[in-house]
């Protein structure tokens, strides 16, 4: 569904004026509550960013040159001293692995984790601190300095996981998987099934189905999600795409991008594990999670390999 969209570019999205106000909107109000005592200062450069970046978008070198110098100069990525940065760094590594940790302690199953695209490693550091065993992979290593005594396996091909069966109980993917090339995706989560017998999963999802088991607990209490869900479904995704270009661009000043953007709808992923093996124990529609910067449409599946 909507495959042409996936292909859209961070520049083009920001011509969807609709999608661009409710992410300004939604992000503004997130990174405020994020940052607090910052919260003038905040508005002011989030403003400063998106007014750039409008201004900056029927032109691609020019386009290119104001990211790079929103990252350089309006963010100071280059200066942890930073007020901006030294909030977010304390947020990347304290509150937004323990909220992570938090919502997944009733769903782990055993005591062996398998962290798989752990990006910095401080979710897995944090479960190895409660005392599972904790082994961490993705395709680059960059983990964080409070990460690096935990097992790490650099993976060269998502066809095969260098794991003997069963060497997991739970494997954890927080927003991975809309980045896995299409070509990759089915072999990896055929590995998945086969080295751990529970798969947790977060993705950022669109058109999500309105019968979801506790959904209309969520929407009483998020109005975010409200109003994404009353949008189109192209711009539900264009949405996830815009706060995804924007959070690893910008936020964090990862300018140099070239991955996939392979966002699915609910039922989409649902269908895709199910045909994979696995077993669909519990959708949990996270949704506009507050105490986190970058807000989007979280849904978790807890997923079982299915005994044949």
């Amino acid at each position: 569904m909507h495959e042409e969209i996936k292909q859209e570019s961070f520049r083009q999205l920001l011509g969807d004026s609709g999608v661009v106000a409710f992410a300004q909107m939604v992000l503004t109000e997130s990174y405020v509550e994020c940052t607090p005592g910052r919260g003038n200062a905040m508005r002011e450069l989030l403003q400063r960013a998106f007014a750039m970046l409008s201004d900056a978008r029927n032109d691609d070198s020019l386009f290119q040159v104001t990211v790079s110098y929103l990252v350089r100069e309006v963010f100071k990525k280059d200066d942890p001293q930073f007020w901006f940065n030294q909030i977010y760094n304390n947020y990347r590594r304290q509150i937004k692995p323990e909220r992570r940790v938090r919502n997944l302690s009733s769903w782990i199953l055993g005591n062996r984790i398998l962290d798989l695209g752990s990006g910095d490693g401080l979710t897995g550091q944090m479960l190895r601190n409660l005392g599972y065993q904790v082994g961490l992979a993705d395709v680059l290593d960059y983990r964080d300095d409070m990460a690096k005594d935990l097992p790490f396996t650099l993976l060269r091909n998502p066809h095969a996981l260098p794991y003997p069966d069963r060497s997991f109980d739970t494997a954890v993917l927080f927003a991975v998987l809309h980045h896995v090339a299409v070509e990759d995706l089915l072999p990896l989560l055929d590995e998945l099934r086969r080295v751990s017998h529970r798969v947790i999963v977060e993705e950022d999802c669109y058109a999500v189905p309105d019968n979801i088991e506790g959904l209309d607990l969520v929407l009483r209490d998020d109005r975010h999600l409200r109003a994404f869900m009353s949008m189109a479904p192209a711009d539900q995704l264009r949405y996830l795409m815009f706060v995804d270009y924007f959070s690893n661009a910008i936020t964090q000043g990862l300018t140099e991008m070239s991955v996939p953007f392979n966002f699915r709808t609910v039922q989409e992923w649902q269908a895709l594990f199910l045909e994979r093996g696995f077993e669909v124990r519990k959708i949990l529609v996270r949704g506009f999670q507050k105490g986190f910067f970058n807000r989007s449409c979280h849904v978790w599946y807890v997923l079982d390999r299915r005994i044949t």
